[in-house]
């Protein structure tokens, strides 16, 4: 669901991968899976960035991060993700993301 939204994000159908977006974050949270909602709320920070809300985009990122998203590499080089390259706030959400994941292997 989340792959549709993102591809009609690029096809400017903005408000029907908004619809998709949303339903796939209810569902996550409703489940209760961190997996599954850190996966939704990065998809609706795709779809924002797509759509040039780069608040937003920033915004879910870091609650997607918050939620167990740990591939990093994958957030850096995601096309969906480019609008947000020149952000200080995106460099800024790897560093902090990348220290996290550290502190949390040095706990294991």
């Amino acid at each position: 669901m989340g792959e549709l939204a993102i591809t009609l994000s690029y096809e400017n159908k903005l408000g029907e991968a908004g619809q998709l977006l949303s339903v796939l974050a209810n569902v996550a949270k409703q489940r209760q899976d961190r997996e599954v909602v850190s996966s939704a709320l990065y998809y609706l920070a795709c779809g924002a960035a797509i759509a040039g809300r780069g608040d937003e985009a920033i915004s879910y990122l870091r609650q997607s991060i918050d939620q167990g998203f740990a591939d990093i590499r994958y957030m850096q080089r995601d096309p969906d993700l480019l609008s947000l390259h020149a952000d200080a706030r995106f460099a800024a959400l790897i560093q902090s993301a990348n220290a996290q994941i550290a502190a949390a292997q040095h706990r294991d």
